[in-house]
């Protein structure tokens, strides 16, 4: 609604000495304008936050990291963003394993990987993460990537891709998941948001 990219960017990518990367999350406008990084204390945290989506209120969702490795999924309007490290740790907590968020383009759903061994797949979450369920569950040898999945425009459906080289899509609900191609070397399918003419 407001024209809005969100990105994340590694601080220390231009610092000779860097030993590791700081990735913090920005939004700027759509021409390139006006980019506000949302962790004004990124220079003393050791935490990263990755993967963003955001939707047209102004929520992000994105992935969160500490102790090196991504711990769970938050969402949190851009105006909250510098919470405590400590509450950021409890909100990741509860969405353990969660990766690659994407937005639905009308707002009311909010797609990720969940990256577990044991309960692998494309889920849904309700803004508020009150409600998630699992849309796909990929077939026995393969697995999904960690990249955020693709909506349709009219947010009814889901593209995505498992790492045999398969393309899907499902509808929200995943009672329809239909492979469109391989397997094979096919991956990261994004749908296009384009105006018909």
């Amino acid at each position: 609604r407001d024209n809005k990219i969100v990105f994340w960017r590694d601080m220390n990518a231009n610092t000779v000495s860097a030993t590791e990367p700081n990735y913090q999350i920005e939004i700027m406008d759509g021409d390139g304008s006006n980019v506000q990084l949302l962790r004004k204390d990124w220079q003393n945290l050791s935490d990263f936050f990755t993967t963003p989506s955001i939707n047209a209120n102004g929520d992000v969702a994105f992935v969160f990291f500490y102790s090196q490795r991504p711990q769970g999924l938050v969402v949190l309007p851009k105006s909250r963003m510098m919470i405590s490290p400590d509450t950021m740790k409890v909100l990741a907590s509860r969405m353990p394993n969660c990766v690659a968020p994407a937005w639905s383009p009308d707002g009311k759903w909010l797609a990720y990987v969940k990256n577990d061994i044991n309960n692998p797949g494309i889920y849904i979450a309700t803004p508020d993460l009150s409600q998630t369920y699992v849309v796909f569950e990929p077939p026995v040898g393969a697995s999904l990537y960690t990249v955020a999945p693709s909506f349709s425009p009219d947010s009814k459906w889901l593209t995505f891709s498992t790492n045999d080289g398969s393309v899907w899509i499902c509808d929200i609900a995943g009672t329809t998941p239909r492979r469109l191609t391989g397997p094979g070397v096919d991956a990261y399918p994004a749908w296009s948001h384009g105006t018909a003419k």
